[in-house]
């Protein structure tokens, strides 16, 4: 059964108001007006006066720093480009991987390293301006919007901005095979990460849904002095 611990918001004054607070009210000057002149609830500085908090903060001591869910963040908007469908057993897997390296006493906030749903719920509140979660719609044909020609016009011009955005025109190297192994085979109804507003929710459906599959052949070539890719869809 999850927590239902929830975190609690940052305080609205900074730490050196608080400071000033107490000593004023040592000094003789009334706990009320005080809280009043530097916007501090009343019961908060009236504990800091009659004895200050052992420890000092607002709530448990986060896992990941904001640094370092920034970089998670980065991670999850690049797939989303990429049309890489990420959903929670990926972030779970994605971030059991880096608690490994994290100081023992963040670490072992997570069972076994693994993150609980009250950590998903959180992470999904705390960037919620910048991803949201929604549901993958079919890859199938629906008109001529969906013929297949047009579906690997898609498929091509997003990877043609992919290796342009991050400088992998000229460094084949760089580019590594994915196999079908790899990507997301989970049920068509469960909900994946995508940048907010983001439009890339294509996700192939089996072909016992569809009646019809859809196969994607990729021809890649490498030359040195000229252009490096030649891409064609079959």
């Amino acid at each position: 059964m999850p927590s239902q611990y929830i975190r609690k918001k940052l305080p609205s004054y900074p730490h050196e108001s608080l400071k000033l607070a107490v000593e004023e009210v040592k000094n003789g000057n009334k706990i009320y007006s005080v809280a009043k002149k530097y916007n501090i609830p009343y019961e908060t500085l009236r504990r800091w006066v009659i004895k200050s908090p052992l420890r000092k903060g607002s709530g448990k001591v986060p896992v990941f720093t904001n640094e370092e869910e920034k970089i998670i963040m980065k991670s999850l908007k690049f797939l989303s480009l990429c049309s890489y469908s990420i959903n929670k057993k990926n972030i779970v897997f994605i971030v059991k991987n880096l608690v490994q390296f994290l100081p023992h006493s963040r670490a072992v906030s997570f069972k076994n390293g693994i993150p609980g749903i009250c950590w998903i719920q959180d992470f999904k509140k705390r960037w919620s301006k910048e991803i949201s979660i929604i549901k993958q719609n079919l890859l199938i044909k629906n008109g001529k919007k969906s013929s297949p020609y047009s579906i690997v016009n898609t498929f091509f011009d997003s990877y043609e901005t992919v290796l342009k955005d991050n400088n992998l025109m000229n460094s084949p190297e760089r580019i590594f095979n994915l196999d079908e192994a790899g990507l997301n085979i989970d049920e068509l109804n469960q909900g994946v990460f995508l940048t907010k507003y983001s439009k890339k929710r294509l996700k192939s459906a089996p072909s016992w849904k569809v009646m019809a599959s859809i196969t994607f052949l990729y021809i890649c070539k490498w030359r040195m002095s000229t252009t490096m890719f030649n891409l064609q869809g079959i």
